[in-house]
């Protein structure tokens, strides 16, 4: 089973599910190795093809998807981080890049940049697989020869709030 969103109970420890409303293998196709993004109202999730998505919270019904994020390819890894400040997201996908983007109903690409290569062994291809962490405005990500610090000041104070 992939997508599919719990009620948890707050009176004792059970769940419901919300959606979907089958329980079919595979109805809605998220990401096995990235967790999705709950905010207002929406649910934004990578998908194993390198795709991003944007679920109704409530039915599951998809809004929109994009695949201008990363490569479409199986296997493919997308990493998210919220940033509340501006109403946006990072993204940080398995070839190394970092993307800053404005996630609503709609997707807004605010800006890319190449953090470091890919180096982990997945297939024929190297992967970038370790999410970056970030810290006031300075954002840290790794591969297996190497550690980088990169400066967000600049992207932050240049994304327009909406």
């Amino acid at each position: 089973m992939s997508g599919l969103l719990l009620k948890l109970d707050r009176d004792k420890p059970d769940a419901s599910v919300l959606w979907p409303d089958e329980l079919r293998p595979l109805r809605i196709y998220v990401s096995d190795t990235s967790t999705p993004l709950l905010q207002d109202g929406l649910v934004f999730s990578p998908t194993r093809k390198g795709e991003l998505l944007c679920l109704d919270a409530t039915s599951g019904k998809q809004l929109w998807r994009t695949n201008g994020v990363s490569e479409s390819n199986n296997g493919a890894s997308i990493h998210m981080t919220a940033v509340p400040s501006i109403r946006g997201v990072f993204l940080f996908t398995d070839r190394g890049d970092l993307l800053l983007s404005r996630v609503t109903a709609a997707y807004q690409d605010l800006g890319r940049f190449h953090l470091l290569e890919p180096t982990a062994d997945y297939g024929q291809r190297k992967m970038a697989w370790v999410p970056p962490a970030c810290s006031g405005q300075r954002v840290f990500a790794r591969n297996d020869r190497e550690l980088v610090c990169a400066s967000l000041a600049s992207a932050l104070t240049k994304a327009p709030i909406k």
